[in-house]
């Protein structure tokens, strides 16, 4: 039971960051962020994830813009979970012991 409560936990946070995330990138007129994050990093394993060539290619954006696009999704997904699960806890020990508990199974 413990392990089925925390497998819905890291979803409820996760499906809130996402959706934080995409709203501020889509704010910002930067969509192709969450695109380029959405393309390789939100797809399982199984699925297949595609090269940064061919995701460059289908966003006619070059391969260097799809790794900075990542890199700057990856950080912000990060703060973005970190600042909703600062909002269930008063201290910041117990917030670093969240986070590791919810980046664990790497929830994406």
């Amino acid at each position: 039971p413990e392990e089925i409560l925390d497998r819905h936990w890291r979803k409820a946070v996760l499906e809130q960051a996402l959706a934080r995330l995409e709203a501020s990138y889509q704010k910002t007129k930067r969509g192709d962020y969450f695109e380029v994050f959405r393309m390789h990093d939100l797809r399982s394993e199984a699925e297949g994830r595609p090269t940064y060539e061919a995701i460059a290619k289908e966003l006619k954006i070059s391969r260097s813009d799809v790794d900075n696009y990542l890199r700057h999704a990856r950080k912000a997904i990060l703060e973005t979970v970190r600042e909703i699960l600062a909002t269930g806890v008063s201290d910041s020990k117990i917030l670093v012991e969240e986070q590791r508990d919810f980046l664990k199974s790497r929830p994406w």
